[in-house]
């Protein structure tokens, strides 16, 4: 099936797809399993987290068949690496048969890419044309689209001249198209920077503005605080006042029952006197 689907210039059907594990390459995940996919056109296995990734062409990474120098056996029989400078990809299948497909058909592209290359660089030395003026051929991948023949008689490979114009616009396009990428992304970048810097400085407005609304109402709280202690301080003056002229009127009642009990004696005892005289009187 084909798995990209954004762009005309997609990669051909694969003759190899499926389920692989793939050992991170921090080596903290330990192993990842990913669906993995050869293209023949693009001479890459690429690998994508699921299927569904796979047909929205978000892949998580790829690995060029021009650059993999040694494809062997791994430490069991379901695994196997693929060596490129730099890196060794360990590859483990779900079975040994899988392993199996994969190493064998691997390995075929590998020496198909290598016989590709040796005829490649044969015919650099006969061609009436010279090859080396091309921007890397053999790193875009594309030496399938140059068309050799052998010829018997002299065993002289002639390069059609037409596909390798061809090849040499597209290849020209391409660069022109990575320089356009470049700029965009150094201009976005730079755009990126100032709104960042702008932003930046809103959020310093921002927290000084909040700052200083934060130390205006804790200036007036302080100011409330303050006056209520004010009044506070007023109003127990105020009670302990109070609170003595209450002790003061306390007294003063307590004299007066007093007073007014030896009052209430003395009349009592000066009736009892009126009524004796009254009795003798009689």
């Amino acid at each position: 099936m084909s798995f990209f689907t954004r762009s005309r210039a997609n990669i051909l059907t694969p003759k190899l797809e499926g389920f692989l594990q793939k050992e991170s390459g921090s080596k903290l995940k330990g192993l990842q399993r990913r669906w993995f996919i050869y293209s023949e056109e693009k001479q890459t296995l690429f690998y994508f987290k699921n299927q569904k990734e796979a047909n929205e062409n978000k892949q998580k990474g790829s690995i060029a068949l021009a650059t993999v120098t040694e494809i062997t056996p791994g430490k069991d029989d379901k695994s196997f690496l693929i060596v490129i400078p730099g890196r060794v990809y360990s590859i483990v299948a779900d079975t040994k048969e899988d392993r199996d497909k994969w190493l064998n058909r691997l390995r075929e592209i590998k020496t198909e890419l290598n016989s590709q290359a040796n005829l490649i660089s044969q015919s650099n030395s006969t061609s009436n044309f010279n090859l080396t003026s091309t921007p890397s051929i053999t790193k875009i991948g594309q030496m399938r689209s140059i068309n050799l023949a052998s010829d018997q008689t002299t065993n002289t490979i002639n390069i059609n001249k037409v596909e390798y114009d061809n090849l040499l616009t597209k290849v020209t396009e391409l660069e022109q198209l990575k320089k356009q990428i470049t700029t965009n992304s150094q201009i976005e970048s730079s755009r990126s920077r100032q709104r960042a810097s702008q932003v930046e400085g809103v959020v310093v407005d921002v927290l000084s503005n909040k700052n200083f609304d934060m130390q205006s109402k804790i200036n007036n709280l302080l100011q409330e605080l303050k006056e209520k202690q004010l009044i506070l301080e007023q109003q127990n003056k105020d009670l302990i006042e109070y609170s003595t002229r209450l002790t003061d009127a306390k007294q003063k009642n307590e004299e007066f029952k007093n007073t007014n009990l030896i009052n209430i004696k003395k009349i009592e005892e000066q009736n009892q006197f009126l009524e004796k005289t009254e009795k003798l009187n009689n």
